[in-house]
């Protein structure tokens, strides 16, 4: 009797597996929940043949799969994938995407690195114009990625043009997300406008900016501080 209790809920567990790839689904490329749909797949692979295994040797007129045995228990899974088959195709196609995604990424950091490398040669030469030009080269390579915009703004500074300098360090803090990254370029561009530019009023302005969006971390409380003494 448990045999056939594991057979049926198997084989309702692969048609819900059918439904969930046919339907459209919030969480449908989620890998967590595949993950879960995976595992829960092949536990119930696994009841079917534990519970086999315990018929083996009481074969009767009601328990054909233990009489069948593992080969039997084998015919079994290969049918509940084809009666799920619709979801495998869903996987495998989440895997490659996947895949090929990473492959992508990592050869466009592989690019972006070596790219990094020739315009800090470029620029330790004084060679400022080809350093900026290899940033943003880079920064087109991954537009999403702050890094490249900040290098060519801090080239441009010290090729002396602090306005295009500046303009870019602001670029960069807009692709910024991590706290820590966001208060030490927010600094930076402060420094700027206080120190070299004599701009008291945008400064104040940009550590009220800097502080609001540094709100709940503990980088909120140095923005507060250095606005202090500014005003």
């Amino acid at each position: 009797m448990e045999v056939w209790i594991a057979v049926l809920v198997f084989y309702g567990y692969c048609a819900g597996l059918w439904v969930f790839a046919r339907r459209d689904n919030p969480v449908k490329d989620w890998w967590s929940v595949n993950a879960a749909l995976v595992a829960g797949f092949w536990l119930l692979a696994g009841w079917i043949m534990l519970a086999t295994r315990a018929k083996t040797g009481m074969v009767t007129s009601g328990n054909v799969v233990a009489a069948v045995g593992l080969g039997g228990v084998l015919v079994l899974i290969i049918l509940g994938i084809l009666v799920a088959a619709p979801y495998w195709w869903h996987l495998l196609s989440l895997l490659a995407e996947g895949g090929l995604r990473k492959v992508l990424v990592n050869a466009e950091s592989m690019t972006v690195v070596k790219t990094f490398d020739v315009a800090d040669k470029a620029e330790k030469e004084r060679r400022f114009d080809d350093a900026i030009a290899l940033y943003m080269t880079a920064a087109k390579q991954a537009p999403a990625d702050a890094e490249p915009v900040r290098r060519a703004g801090e080239a441009l500074i010290r090729k002396g043009d602090l306005e295009a300098g500046l303009a870019r360090l602001r670029e960069a803090l807009t692709l910024t997300t991590a706290p820590e990254d966001v208060a030490s370029l927010a600094f930076r561009i402060v420094e700027l406008l206080h120190r070299t530019l004599q701009r008291r009023e945008e400064a104040r302005q940009q550590l009220e900016a800097a502080a609001q969006r540094l709100k709940g971390t503990r980088f909120e409380s140095y923005a507060i501080e250095r606005l202090k003494a500014l005003s």
